[in-house]
């Protein structure tokens, strides 16, 4: 027979997997979209949580250097190179794993290609969803968010220059200086 302890929580075993969203900017008419991430977080200690996002950079030319990031710990309600907290209604609980399962999530979220957060972030519910780790009609949920980059958004104006190293240039003059250009500029 199971030792049954009333006192523990029966989540303890369990980590809740969240898709939390950083504060966007609107200025000036553009709009610099929410910095998408990943949080795993113990069911019951909420200052030892694994976020997992990507950071975007100019390349060569028109490319994008994308790399990925892993950050632990840190505490479920705050991203200090985001915004100096993050509130409850800017993350969804989207699925809880068994501690069993914790370093088969942990490979898949790293297998994935870094890309532009958003779409990370939905290439890795893609590949959960396929694995019955979150629930069906979860990555077209999310998927329906994405929005356009700060970039494509004037890019499609004709006011951004052909290589990304110049789109800094042309974001003061369109009065968005001080944006979170490593997020989601690209």
């Amino acid at each position: 027979m199971e030792n049954c302890n009333p006192m523990k929580n029966p989540h303890s075993d369990y980590y809740d997997l969240y898709v939390a969203f950083d504060q966007p900017v609107i200025r000036n008419g553009k709009y610099h979209p929410y910095h998408w991430f990943l949080i795993l977080s113990p069911n019951e200690s909420t200052n030892r949580c694994t976020y997992y996002h990507v950071n975007g950079k100019p390349g060569q030319g028109s490319a994008v250097k994308y790399e990925p990031l892993v950050e632990y710990p840190r505490l479920l309600n705050c991203h200090p190179a985001l915004s100096p907290t993050l509130q409850v209604g800017n993350k969804t609980l989207i699925s809880r794993i068994h501690i069993s399962d914790l370093e088969f999530a942990r490979s898949l979220v790293e297998s994935v290609e870094p890309m532009r957060c958003q779409e990370y972030v939905v290439a890795v519910l893609k590949k959960f969803e396929e694995r019955y780790i979150v629930a069906a009609g979860i990555t077209e949920t999310f998927r329906a968010k994405i929005v356009p980059s700060l970039y494509e958004q004037l890019k499609r104006e004709g006011k951004c220059p052909d290589t990304l190293k110049g789109l800094r240039n042309v974001a003061i003059m369109e009065g968005l200086n001080g944006l979170k250009e490593k997020l989601c500029c690209y």
